[in-house]
């Protein structure tokens, strides 16, 4: 982590000088990011604050060259945190927070005002109750439609009669040794039977 007294040889000459106010409330900004990444929901406010306000402008010429400079992040970075108060934002008060900010960015697959509902159905379904990134991304992403829950899902060639044959490899074929069953819409393989 940077001082005050070594910042400045990090960052450079920036694109323009700040007010007093503005490098007040930098300061302040720059010190909840500064106390640790544990609060992420207070770094980041934070840090959307300072990229919103264009607060970077007194160190840097562009917020990603800050966030690089100063705390030794990528925008990237900075972004997942931003995204991650975006989420707990949107959900309010309806549900709890999320615990920790891997899992709001998992909550963050779910579409836009769905998100509260996906929270709920996580924490309702969590295996032996314990609440996982994992688990609500996986619910999160059933409700942007990306997965179909498993017993959605038809049963391999129960629609062909007969024995199914075995796959000789775990490679998929390649697209134009496919072709497209006769009774739906389903791919089969050259040889199986229709």
């Amino acid at each position: 982590m940077l001082t005050k007294a070594n910042r400045s040889m990090k960052l450079g000459p920036g694109i323009g000088p700040l007010t007093t106010t503005e490098e007040t409330r930098l300061g302040e900004l720059t010190a909840i990011v500064d106390r640790g990444f544990a609060t992420y929901f207070e770094v980041g406010t934070a840090l959307a604050e300072i990229r919103e306000s264009r607060l970077y402008r007194g160190g840097a010429q562009t917020f990603e060259e800050f966030c690089e400079a100063h705390w030794q992040i990528t925008s990237h970075r900075a972004n997942q945190l931003m995204t991650a108060v975006d989420v707990v934002k949107e959900i309010g008060t309806v549900v709890p927070i999320p615990a920790n900010e891997r899992q709001a960015r998992a909550l963050s697959a779910a579409p836009v005002g769905k998100r509260a509902e996906t929270l709920q159905e996580a924490i309702a379904t969590a295996p032996e109750g314990k609440l996982t990134a994992a688990h609500i991304n996986s619910v999160a992403e059933r409700w942007a439609g990306k997965v179909t829950r498993r017993e959605e899902v038809p049963a391999p060639f129960s629609h062909v009669s007969g024995p199914i044959p075995k796959p000789t490899s775990n490679r998929r074929p390649q697209a134009e040794t496919l072709r497209h069953c006769p009774t739906c819409t389903c791919e089969m393989e050259p040889g199986e039977p229709e």
